[in-house]
């Protein structure tokens, strides 16, 4: 009986060997699974957002910080400590102190106002608001057609008499939806280029039409002055401040005299692909001048606070402009390095203030994904937390771009971008199936 299980167990091995591994899924965080078939139904709920590689990365890179941070905090590691408070706050710190130094040589007095009014009326510096819906090069042209009739529905509905806060709620560009799609005080030469012949002839009050740009269809909007004044005067202010601080940029970086090797921009490119540093790296240059250093952690945390397309820009960008971002990297480094040795810190009370919208954000994080019930029931929790994300049900703050690097730091974690587009492709299928817009090919 024995040998006949033998000969039964050999006869079987071939077929075992030649079975064809299970499909690798889109992202792990540890024993943590994105699978193909998860992604494409989440895809398919979150119709009619573009089926496109930006959209459906980003897609997968908050489910894998939100794993991350959930897989972190399971592991005994705490969200309000010192080191993840520092990575939350690592932008907002450096900037203080840059602020904190500029105070200490003296304030540019605010502007009044009557300052305020005249720069407005002046149209030197014009104030304006957008509403997108999004398309690309890999936007089905059914999908196209789709987001441009609701950018004229939106519209329609504004002219009708709805408000400009309502129409922005449908907006996609994330990044203006909360600030009633304020695109900042600008000259006309700073505006997008597609937008910049009809922002030219808006008047304060008036809208544009459905304006098509690389990015999709806007509407562009250009709000009287009685219903922003003192949105102006402060916006004035960041602007004059700002001004104020690339001055000082470029006489540090005059007086640092850079030479930038072909291996600092080597660097650069490399952290730009993924700027997720392990721990350890401080003290690692990639540029060194008399007196100060621009380290790699440095320049990785500047890298993860852009967003994946400008990092992609920047390792296609020529020599000579990468070699720019690193002297404005290493001139912002110089300063605050000269503002420590001098004793110059962040305004404490600012600090504070920041340190306590984290504590916030940390309590609406874990809200949203409950660690209470273990590991099986936080990963369904997530899973929970992605739909209600996906169908626009959710409205959890953001993870901090350098604590999402911190955080990965942390965690074992893939992306694989064959499984991704694995994934698109069925969403497509499935989404043509249904008879939905994005099933176009």
């Amino acid at each position: 009986m024995r040998s006949r299980l033998s000969l039964l167990v050999l006869a079987l091995s071939p077929a075992a060997c030649d079975a064809p591994p299970p499909p690798s899924p889109a992202a792990t965080v540890e024993s943590w699974e994105l699978t193909r078939e998860r992604l494409a139904d989440l895809l398919v709920l979150a119709q009619p957002l573009p089926l496109d590689s930006a959209t459906v990365g980003e897609l997968v890179e908050e489910w894998v910080v939100r794993a991350a941070l959930v897989r972190f905090e399971l592991g005994g590691g705490d969200l309000l400590g010192p080191e993840a408070v520092d990575a939350s706050l690592w932008m907002e710190a450096r900037e203080a102190t840059l602020a904190a130094a500029l105070e200490a040589e003296g304030m540019v007095d605010p502007p009044t106002a009557d300052d305020a009014r005249r720069t407005f009326e002046s149209d030197s510096l014009r104030l304006f608001a957008h509403a997108l819906r999004r398309v690309d090069a890999s936007t089905s042209a059914e999908e196209r057609g789709l987001q441009r009739r609701t950018a004229q529905e939106m519209l329609n509905s504004l002219r009708s008499g709805r408000s400009w806060p309502e129409v922005v709620s449908r907006s996609e560009d994330l990044a203006t939806r909360d600030d009633s799609g304020l695109l900042g005080l600008m000259t006309l030469d700073e505006l997008p280029q597609s937008l910049r012949t009809v922002g030219g002839q808006l008047q304060p009050g008036q809208v544009s039409t459905v304006v098509e740009g690389p990015q999709g269809y806007h509407i562009l909007y250009r709000p009287r002055y009685g219903d922003v004044a003192d949105l102006f005067r402060d916006l004035l202010q960041e602007r004059m401040e700002a001004r104020r601080d690339e001055r000082a940029n470029l006489e540090t970086l005059a007086a640092l005299e850079l030479e930038v090797p072909e291996s600092a921009l080597r660097r650069v490119r490399d952290l730009a692909v993924a700027p997720f540093l392990p721990g350890g790296t401080e003290g690692d240059p990639v540029l060194i001048w008399a007196g100060g250093s621009l380290d790699a952690d440095v320049v990785a945390g500047y890298l993860a606070s852009l967003t994946a397309r400008a990092r992609q820009d920047l390792v296609a960008s020529p020599d000579d402009d990468v070699a720019v971002v690193l002297g404005q990297l290493a001139a912002r480094e110089a300063r605050i390095q000269e503002a420590r040795e001098r004793g110059i810190t962040p305004d404490p009370a600012h600090m504070d203030d920041l340190r306590a919208l984290h504590r916030e954000e940390v309590d609406q994080w874990r809200e949203a994904v409950p660690l209470g019930g273990g590991d099986d029931s936080a990963r369904t929790a997530l899973g929970r937390y992605m739909e209600r994300l996906v169908s626009r049900q959710e409205d959890t703050p953001p993870v901090a771009p350098v604590l999402r690097w911190w955080l990965l730091s942390r965690v074992t974690w893939s992306l694989d971008a064959e499984a991704m587009a694995d994934a698109t492709s069925r969403a497509r299928e499935l989404a043509r199936s249904a008879g939905q817009p994005g099933g176009g090919s």
